[in-house]
């Protein structure tokens, strides 16, 4: 049995993104570089805009592109979800999302087979970092977080977020692929399926203080008034997170868009920047707190 007080980083993070989701990719390459003290290595799907557009990310660490998602150039949800799929699957939307299963086996493919073990942390374009990244016990293949929502909305949406998860077993990604493709829910649910074919013992799942979503705070069983109580400070002079903390932990990421027009999601953002201003008196908050204002 792996010794599961051996914790370690993943190896590399991966993303996609095409022209839609360039700001919140930019702040996705500042708040990574800014809470880890080497800058992780990023495998990334995008178009040719987007890789002609990361040198002003000034991003110090290496980032490997692929120009998968040029097919996709200019569309957003919406006009994909009304384009016809590729995959003889409901809509192209669908193509999109499984583009992530493609992602994640060339990450762990490229990988030097020493490194292979740490894995690959997929996350979408808008996670924006308030820590380093997580780090996963050995022994485990599949990382997951759930979304900890009401039991109706599981039921449609699935129990774990397709946004963030992590992965070191390279025959996870073609499973994904497949098990997408009869989801009741993009390659969202699917995650339910993929957890289901490896033993329990290799399931990890992330704490709430990682990929923190609007979900979390407005689809609970708790009302949002309930949730935002559990947050609280611990300052941390140091630098080494915010500052922000749920339940006692630090806070290490959210999930939310930026530059948004969805109340929700405009009203969950506005709670997480009253407390950065709050502690805004450490440097690297006030850092974040200056490009949030630059975006």
């Amino acid at each position: 049995m792996a010794d599961q007080s051996i914790l370690f980083e993943p190896a590399a993070l991966a993303t996609l993104s095409n022209e839609h989701a360039l700001k919140d990719l930019e702040l996705f390459f500042f708040t990574l570089a800014l809470w880890n003290s080497k800058a992780p290595t990023v495998y990334l799907y995008c178009t040719k805009a987007v890789a002609d557009y990361l040198p002003k990310f000034k991003y110090p660490g290496t980032i490997h592109i692929d120009l998968a998602l040029e097919s996709y150039k200019g569309l957003n949800r919406q006009q994909m979800e009304r384009a016809e799929s590729r995959r003889r699957l409901p809509n192209l939307f669908y193509d999109f999302t499984m583009e992530k299963c493609k992602l994640m086996e060339w990450a762990l493919k490229s990988l030097p087979y020493e490194e292979q073990k740490r894995g690959v942390l997929f996350c979408d374009a808008d996670i924006l970092w308030l820590g380093p990244l997580p780090k996963i016990p050995q022994g485990k293949r599949l990382g997951l977080s759930q979304h900890m929502i009401i039991h109706r909305d599981e039921l449609r949406y699935g129990i774990y977020n397709a946004g963030f998860l992590w992965m070191n077993d390279i025959t996870l990604p073609p499973l994904w692929d497949e098990t997408s493709k009869t989801s009741r829910f993009f390659e969202q649910a699917a995650l339910e399926d993929l957890a289901e074919h490896i033993e329990p013992t290799a399931l990890y799942h992330f704490g709430p203080e990682f990929n923190y979503g609007w979900w979390r705070m407005y689809q609970s069983d708790d009302t949002p008034q309930r949730k935002q109580s559990e947050w609280a400070f611990k300052r941390n002079p140091s630098g080494e997170h915010s500052g922000i903390t749920v339940n006692g932990t630090p806070l290490m990421c959210i999930h939310t868009h930026i530059q948004t027009k969805d109340n929700t999601t405009l009203d969950f953002n506005r709670f997480v920047l009253s407390k950065l201003v709050i502690l805004k008196a450490q440097s690297k908050v006030r850092a974040l707190l200056n490009k949030l204002t630059a975006c």
